[in-house]
């Protein structure tokens, strides 16, 4: 009876990590690009319960914001099309990318990379993204690329470049 109960238990318990995982991903994720993460291997164990993909072994996270959509585009649509086209065009190019928006509806992408200065290979795949989209739908984007870091522990101070960089 007891062991039964404690099987069922457990079951309902995966069920729901299961269920709620993007959103679990999300809000780990999230933390880790406002605020400095806990030492290494903590990260790493919480990267592989959560089903968490960053190789690195470096990391640089690119902001990108709409300053203009499209008038016959909703917000929300644009947002899933740059989404789509910037992970898309960072796949091609070789990096690995988690992408999510902020409370402010702007994209950041962390990139994970064996690179340890990708700034320029990111910047030509952001570029190409700008110019797809402006020239697709008139979209227009503004975009930051913060200092490669070699630890998720450091995300944060990526982004905090990359929000200094939109915010020239």
């Amino acid at each position: 009876q007891a062991k039964q109960q404690k099987k069922s238990s457990v079951d309902f318990l995966k069920k729901l990590v299961s269920d709620n995982l993007p959103q679990m991903q999300e809000t780990f994720m999230m933390g880790l690009l406002t605020k400095p993460g806990n030492d290494t291997a903590n990260l790493e164990k919480q990267l592989r319960f959560l089903q968490i993909r960053c190789p690195g072994p470096y990391y640089a996270v690119a902001i990108l914001a709409v300053r203009k959509f499209p008038e016959d585009t909703e917000e929300d649509v644009g947002l899933f099309l740059l989404r789509d086209t910037l992970t898309t065009a960072m796949a091609e190019s070789g990096f690995e990318t988690l992408v999510l928006m902020d409370a402010h509806a702007r994209l950041n992408c962390i990139v994970s990379t064996s690179e340890s200065n990708p700034d320029d290979q990111i910047e030509t795949v952001i570029t190409k993204v700008e110019e797809q989209l402006r020239f697709l739908t008139g979209m227009e984007l503004v975009s930051g690329i913060g200092p490669t870091v070699n630890s998720l522990a450091r995300l944060y101070e990526s982004r905090a470049g990359a929000l200094t960089g939109i915010n020239y």
